[in-house]
C-alpha cells in the first residue's frame, strides 16, 4: 500500500496503536526525509484472521491513496509435498538407527553414521523450511509506504559578498596547498637546481 497523510508523526502513532489490538507488530519502519517530502516505510506482520480488520483501519489514515495491491498464495501442495518428504526422511533415519545397532564392521559403522548425519541435516533443514512455511501462513505481510508532503523549501541563495569572501578563502588554500606540495617534493628541488 502506498498512500498520503496529513500528520506523519500522528499517522504512525496511530498506526502503531492499532497494532496491539490484533496481535500485529512492526517488522520494520524506516523514515526518511527529503525537502518536499517525509516517507515513512513500514512491514506489518498480522495473523490472518485480522488481516481485513487491520487493512480497514490502516486505510482510515490515508488521505489520498496512491496504490493497493493484494495477493494471496496458495502453499498447500506445496506444504504436503514437503510434509511427506519429511515423514520419508524421518523413516529412512530410522532404518539407518536400526543399521547402526546391527553394524559389527568400523567401516560399516562409519558408513552409517556419514548417511545419519547426512539424512538428520536434510531433516532439520526441511522442518526449518516447514516452520517458515506455518509463519507465512499464519501471519500476513503488509508492506506500507505512507508519506506527508511538504512546503518546497529551497535553500537560501548566498550574496556576491559571501561568494567573494568564499574566493578569497579558496585561492588562499589553493596558495597554501602549492607550497606544502612544493615542499614535498624537496629533493626533486635539489637535483633541477644541480642541473
Amino acid at each position: 500500500i502506498q498512500f498520503r497523510v496529513n500528520d506523519i508523526k500522528a499517522s504512525h502513532a496511530k498506526l502503531a496503536a492499532m497494532l496491539t489490538p490484533y496481535n500485529a507488530y512492526f517488522g520494520t519502519d524506516n523514515e526518511t526525509t527529503q525537502s518536499n517530502r517525509i516517507d515513512d516505510n513500514l512491514t506489518i506482520r498480522v495473523p490472518a484472521a485480522n488481516f481485513d480488520k487491520l487493512m480497514d483501519g490502516l486505510m482510515g489514515e490515508s488521505v489520498y491513496t496512491d496504490s493497493k495491491d493484494i495477493s494471496a498464495e496458495d502453499v498447500t501442495a506445496d506444504y504436503v509435498d514437503i510434509a511427506a518428504r519429511l515423514k520419508t526422511k524421518k523413516e529412512v533415519a530410522e532404518r539407518y538407527t536400526a543399521l547402526l545397532k546391527q553394524a559389527n564392521k568400523i567401516p560399516d559403522i562409519l558408513e552409517v553414521e556419514n548417511n545419519l548425519r547426512t539424512m538428520q541435516e536434510e531433516i532439520e533443514a526441511t522442518e526449518g523450511r516447514l516452520k517458515v512455511m506455518d509463519d507465512q501462513v499464519a501471519y500476513s505481510t503488509i508492506v506500507l509506504n505512507m508519506y506527508q508532503t511538504l512546503q518546497f523549501a529551497p535553500q537560501p541563495e548566498t550574496g556576491f559578498l559571501s561568494n567573494l569572501w568564499q574566493a578569497v578563502v579558496n585561492g588562499w588554500r589553493g596558495v597554501l596547498n602549492f607550497i606544502v606540495g612544493f615542499a614535498g617534493i624537496w629533493p626533486l628541488d635539489i637535483v633541477i637546481l644541480l642541473l
